[in-house]
């Protein structure tokens, strides 16, 4: 694994708030957000998060996502690119809100695990950029 992956999934997995995109079928774009993931061995970031359903319909039938967060204080980050490896339920509410089931029908329920192997990296930034992968980052 290239130093700049390295470098940019320990910067993610310092951050209280990171941003998932993933699309569905259709091509329909969809953002969610998450606390920053753990950043396991090589190039996997795990996130653990009560996703919606359409961030989990949309990695099935598509892995292929796009991670990015910018620091409030610099106005800098990244874009880390990459594929959902592993879905898998970790914690099922089911009937837990008891008589606020009905208020909150359509809420997520199950808090999500999602294996992500990060394959590319790139600037991401308010000021002026490029969208191309940081040295010893490949292109997808």
């Amino acid at each position: 694994m290239t130093t700049m992956i390295q470098f940019a999934c320990r910067f993610l997995s310092g951050q209280d708030k990171v941003y998932i995109a993933s699309v569905d079928v259709r091509g329909r774009p969809h953002l969610a957000v998450s606390k920053g993931p753990v950043f396991e061995k090589e190039n996997l970031l795990v996130f653990e998060e009560w996703f919606c359903p359409s961030t989990i319909e949309n990695v099935r039938a598509n892995p292929r996502i796009s991670i990015a967060v910018i620091d409030s204080e610099t106005s800098w980050g990244y874009q880390a690119e990459g594929t959902v490896r592993k879905v898998e339920e970790i914690s099922i509410l089911d009937g837990y809100a008891g008589p606020l089931e009905e208020k909150y029908a359509g809420l997520s329920q199950v808090r999500w695990r999602l294996i992500v192997g990060i394959d590319s990296v790139l600037d991401f930034s308010a000021a002026y950029h490029r969208d191309t992968p940081l040295s010893g980052s490949s292109a997808a």
